[in-house]
């Protein structure tokens, strides 16, 4: 890509995967982690209703086992290519949180210029909020799940970005689909990037 062209806005959608199947004692921070559960499986039958209508050509995925079922159960189809990234892997246990933003950083700045509009991202909580951060979304103050979340399971939030002179990567609009079990949670983020839900959430 030549320096100087200018890139029009992309919608993004970072997903968090499904609810996997913790009761085999499978870790969930090693590769190939559990699977999706049951009711794993029906939320990721609700995000194939999400993604239906929305023309979706790339999806980076993690190389976890919940990640991937995630991502052929709720938004593989025909047209649409599966692409394995390793840095997008879930965080271990002994791993610092700054080498998770790192490789995160390091994957999102080889990529940026290739993504497409309309792109989708399946990867954990740890590897989304490092994609937030990296977008520039503040969510230090926001809404927090289950194990320190920022998303729950089974969620989707839409990020639009541009893409400057083919170097820069910055979010101009911050905004959420998301789903759970058919509450219809929605996120929200004003204009100083805090999160707001409209619908009350626990898990």
């Amino acid at each position: 890509m030549c320096k100087g062209r200018r890139m029009g806005k992309k919608s993004l959608y970072l997903v968090r995967h499904c609810e996997p199947d913790m009761s085999k004692g499978i870790r969930y921070d090693v590769m190939p982690g559990p699977p999706l559960s049951e009711r794993g499986k029906k939320q990721a039958l609700e995000l194939r209703d999400f993604f239906s209508n929305i023309r979706v050509k790339e999806i980076y995925c993690s190389p976890f086992t919940r990640t991937v079922e995630t991502a052929k159960l709720g938004i593989l189809a025909e047209g649409r290519e599966l692409i394995i990234v390793d840095e997008l892997k879930e965080i271990r246990d002994d791993e610092p949180w700054e080498n998770v933003k790192k490789r995160v950083n390091k994957w999102l700045n080889e990529v940026k210029v290739k993504i497409e509009d309309n792109s989708c991202i399946v990867a954990h909580g740890a590897t989304i909020e490092a994609l937030l951060l990296a977008f520039g979304v503040d969510i230090r103050n926001g809404k927090r799940f289950k194990n320190d979340n920022i998303l729950p399971q089974g969620s989707v939030w839409k990020i639009v970005v541009t893409l400057d002179d083919g170097e820069n990567i910055r979010k101009d609009i911050g905004e959420s689909e998301s789903l759970d079990g058919g509450l219809g949670l929605g996120l929200k983020i004003n204009s100083s990037g805090i999160v707001h839900l409209p619908i009350n959430f626990s898990e």
